[in-house]
């Protein structure tokens, strides 16, 4: 078929219905071939032996979405040594071939999508240069020990070799409990590895003590969503105070006292706490996460009360960005009518068993915008956080208001309702005696420099010459 291309670099035949093809017949004189792409192609015969013995300068291979057999690709992909992305999701394999020591320069592999049970024994030592793996959706069922080599030698662990790795994927890979020191090489830290994907896996979490080794510290981004998790110790990210973005979505988090493994967190940027069971949350839970940018909280059973004035304020007035909460208002992209609308903003309840809704009056507070008619009937409990602050009558809290000079300080104070708040602390105005001590100087500068020009002057009147009368 490509007889005549021998200069032919890329080849893309995904989505076909090529059943028949011999791989080997196919590409077997295009000899400097770099890029293949046979995903999803229905190929039902098996792989030859030399079938890539040709195209030995293949680079990017993938074979997604095809019926293969571990025992083909092992001598199949033997003469690819330059192999450097490798696609084997959605395959059928319940086992990998033991040909990874071939693949000197292999970047990128994923094996996603597969019923394997050996993954982490096959890919032991040989892959040196690995940055990204994806192991996503197998049926890989670990404890903290399940990476260690079953050929009898002690020591053998999953990552001892995976220096550069920068991203690991093991979602809905089973894990019951989480990784622990016992995964990792001891005492080496993994400086390359910034992003650890856990979603979908049922853990079990202890009361007390880190979630993640110490091998973990430069970790920067976390998704533990889907994992069942009704809370997290105080001390879960004792080793990774590094993280910057932490996914907890679809998880059971349901009070603010479930969270206080933020407070070691000083670096975090992005915290997603969609769809948990939380209905309150004050800004007070991120005093000591001031780098925060971007707060995800839709889709949890919000309660209509002033803790989401106090956030919505939080952002607008401290952050000096609504955006920072998602779904605080509604983008182009998201304009669409009925529910897929409201799927988009947050949304709180009013408990009816302790507030009257039939009718509310809009109070006047400084900082709300008042509605034209000050008389509203509500005609349901769900609010949107932007009309339940307006119709709320929540002050700001004096904390949040915006002050005229800088602060030199912060103190803790309990509140009315009983609150500990961050409060600004602010020395009295300095101006007068800046002004004073700027005069002083200046007229010690004056006085330095008129002294050094009477002197000046004084030298150059000596060295004049007095003129002798000779007439005498």
């Amino acid at each position: 078929m490509f007889a005549n291309n021998q200069y032919l670099r890329t080849l893309i035949l995904v989505d076909n219905n090529l059943s028949d093809l011999n791989v080997k017949e196919t590409i077997g004189n295009l000899q400097n071939l770099e890029t293949l792409d046979l995903s999803y192609c229905n190929l039902t015969l098996p792989l030859s032996e030399d079938a890539f013995a040709n195209v030995t300068k293949l680079r990017n291979l993938y074979l997604s979405g095809n019926k293969l057999f571990a025992s083909d690709l092992l001598l199949a992909l033997s003469p690819l040594t330059n192999l450097q992305k490798l696609s084997l999701s959605n395959c059928g394999l319940s086992r990998l071939p033991d040909t990874f020591d071939k693949f000197k320069s292999l970047q990128e592999l994923d094996i996603s999508h597969n019923p394997l049970n050996d993954a982490f024994v096959k890919l032991l030592a040989p892959l040196e240069t690995l940055e990204y793996l994806n192991m996503g959706y197998n049926d890989i069922y670990a404890s903290p020990y399940f990476v260690r080599e079953r050929s009898g030698e002690s020591g053998g662990q999953f990552v001892r070799e995976f220096d550069p790795i920068r991203k690991f994927g093991a979602e809905l890979c089973g894990l019951r409990r989480p990784l622990n020191a016992t995964v990792f090489f001891n005492n080496f830290t993994y400086t390359d590895l910034k992003e650890l994907q856990l979603a979908g896996n049922p853990l079990r979490v202890s009361q007390t003590g880190p979630l993640l080794p110490k091998q973990l510290s430069r970790l920067q981004t976390l998704d533990l969503s889907n994992c069942n998790l009704t809370f997290l110790p105080p001390d879960a990210f004792h080793w990774t105070r590094n993280i910057t973005t932490l996914i907890l979505t679809g998880n059971h988090f349901g009070s603010p006292s479930d969270l206080r493994f933020l407070e070691i967190l000083p670096n975090l940027e992005v915290l997603d706490l969609r769809y948990n069971n939380l209905t309150t949350f004050s800004p007070k839970e991120l005093i000591l996460n001031p780098k925060v940018e971007k707060l995800k909280l839709i889709g949890n059973p919000w309660r209509c009360d002033c803790s989401v004035a106090d956030l919505w304020d939080w952002a607008h007035l401290h952050k000096g960005n609504l955006g920072i909460l998602e779904g605080s208002t509604i983008s182009q992209e998201h304009v669409s009518v009925g529910k897929t609308k409201r799927k988009k903003l947050l949304i709180c309840n009013y408990d009816t068993g302790t507030q009257p809704f039939t009718i509310i009056m809009n109070k006047t507070v400084p900082g709300r915008r008042p509605f034209i008619n000050p008389q509203r009937t509500l005609t349901s409990t769900n609010r949107t956080w932007a009309k339940y602050v307006r119709e709320s009558g929540c002050e700001q809290s004096p904390s949040l208001q915006r002050v005229t000079r800088a602060a030199d300080g912060y103190v803790n104070v309990i509140n009315e309702d009983g609150i500990s708040m961050k409060y600004a602390r602010h020395g009295p105005n300095t101006w007068a005696a800046a002004a004073i001590n700027a005069m002083v100087v200046y007229a010690a500068l004056m006085a330095v420099i008129g002294v050094a020009f009477i002197l000046t002057k004084k030298r150059r009147a000596i060295r004049i010459p007095v003129a002798v009368d000779k007439s005498n």
